[in-house]
């Protein structure tokens, strides 16, 4: 996997045409305001299911950027963003373990703007992503999920995900308590 490679363009359900590809260094601003627009939503809807609380200034999109992109060229990182007309909508990471005994071991991570849910780019993230990432050597993929995340955990279930563990109240807003399922997927 290269920095800014393209693997595709496909059509979502209602007949987007969105560019699959691997994220380069020009995408700061993008990813800045994609990141962003995301913690905005998450104070209007706090099942969204993302950790990101507050806005991240550019020097600290910088410096995350840099680091996806450096674990892309070790091949520790398979990212895949999701385009359209020149705009981020979606990303997801796939970050494998870094120790030797657990290199086959990945952790995935998956966000898409609210515009572009339920019409199949989330599926078309993480197909992308585990195809890659199988290709490295990756045989083993986890994730965390609110419990509340319905739509997220139907789309994981899809993708061949099986739940194996809940952590309790393992996510609190406030005097709400969620549960956290971890999930895996064998290669």
């Amino acid at each position: 996997m290269r920095t800014g490679e393209v693997f595709g363009r496909r059509k979502l359900t209602d007949g987007t045409v969105v560019v699959l590809r691997a994220p380069r260094q020009d995408d700061l601003d993008q990813m800045l305001r994609f990141a962003n627009s995301l913690v905005r939503e998450k104070r209007k809807n706090t099942s969204l299911g993302i950790l990101m609380d507050k806005p991240f200034s550019r020097k600290e999109e910088e410096k995350f950027l840099t680091g996806v992109l450096a674990g892309i060229r070790r091949n520790d990182i398979v990212s895949v963003t999701a385009e359209v007309a020149g705009k981020i909508v979606g990303n997801t990471d796939l970050r494998r373990q870094r120790h030797i005994d657990v290199l086959h071991l990945g952790r995935l991570g998956i966000i898409v703007l609210k515009e572009y849910r339920r019409k199949g780019l989330g599926k078309l993230l993480m197909g992308t992503a585990l195809e890659r990432a199988e290709r490295l050597g990756i045989r083993l993929v986890t994730l965390e999920v609110y419990a509340s995340n319905e739509a997220a955990l139907g789309l994981y279930r899809s993708m061949g995900f099986r739940e194996f563990g809940r952590l309790p109240g393992g996510i609190r807003q406030g005097t709400n308590q969620i549960d956290l399922v971890h999930m895996f997927r064998e290669a």
